[in-house]
């Protein structure tokens, strides 16, 4: 046995579950060993002993003992305030594919209306177009060759076209003015008689209203204007002129007194121009009906 310092032991069983606390007993009643554990040789007690002594010397740190039975669970402590800390930004992920088109939106109200632009520069000139006479019909006669003699109810005769254009013509060397277009016309006559007379206008033979003019004197020259309307219910005569029916415009000498009435080609101490006419007149179309 080991020589040891004689002192006095305190025993306690660690195996024991009971936990049965040897009596005191003399450290020559046990064996020691090198790992510092001890048997007791009690015949009633045959458990691991482990002990401590002291003879005022320091000895070495036992080794850690077992861990003890697991206590119970304490009560539950409060709950902590929530922190919540925002992490770094990461990084930017790839461009996603574009998505489908989505339908149309309402159409917008419109806009206020821009300034107005500067002014083009002017464009080239066009071709030239041609003549056309559109809905216009005019004509101008004349008596120039001769003198002409008329009893009550002649109408006066032209033997010069001087102008004629649309629906409207005379057969030269005759009385009968045709207008085959109708519309509100204005007729103008000059006559140069050689004595007080009356001449009034006709349309198919009857005296136009208003129409009627004189002159009280001799050698005093007589014009006229008046305005009447062409319809074509009046279209009732035939001329060479056009296949349509016509109607027919006259200057007569209406109502005269004196017979006959002689239109004068030139009237003394009026000029020296010995084809002067003796009677002229202008029809023109004023407006289509």
């Amino acid at each position: 046995m080991p020589y040891v310092h004689f002192c006095e032991v305190v025993l306690r069983c660690v195996w024991n579950t009971n936990r049965v606390i040897c009596p005191t007993i003399s450290i020559e009643t046990i064996y020691m060993s090198s790992k510092h554990a001890f048997v007791c040789e009690k015949e009633d007690c045959s458990c691991h002993l482990t002990f401590s002594y002291r003879d005022n010397r320091i000895g070495r740190d036992g080794r850690d003992g077992r861990d003890g039975l697991r206590g119970i669970h304490g009560p539950t402590g409060p709950t902590g305030s929530v922190e919540i800390c925002e992490g770094l930004s990461g990084y930017t992920g790839p461009t996603g594919q574009y998505g489908s088109t989505g339908p149309s939106g309402p159409s917008g109200s419109i806009g206020h209306t821009g300034p107005t632009g500067p002014s083009g520069s002017i464009g080239p000139t066009g071709p030239a177009g041609s003549f056309s006479t559109g809905n216009s019909a005019f004509l101008q006669v004349s008596q120039t060759q001769s003198e002409q003699s008329l009893v009550a109810n002649d109408a006066v005769a032209f033997d010069a076209l001087l102008v004629n254009v649309g629906n409207i013509g005379i057969v030269v060397g005759t009385s009968e003015i045709c207008i085959w277009q109708a519309g509100y016309y204005q007729v103008q006559y000059s006559l140069s008689p050689n004595l007080p007379c009356q001449f009034s206008i006709f349309l198919n033979g009857a005296l136009l209203p208003g129409s009627t003019v004189g002159v009280s004197q001799s050698l005093v020259p007589l014009t006229a204007c008046l305005l009447f309307t062409v319809s074509t219910s009046d279209f009732t005569q035939t001329t060479t002129l056009t296949a349509s029916l016509v109607a027919i415009l006259t200057i007569v000498n209406y109502t005269s007194i004196a017979s006959p009435v002689t239109l004068l080609r030139s009237m003394i101490g009026v000029g020296a121009q010995p084809n002067q006419a003796c009677a002229s007149a202008t029809v023109i179309l004023l407006k289509e009906l």
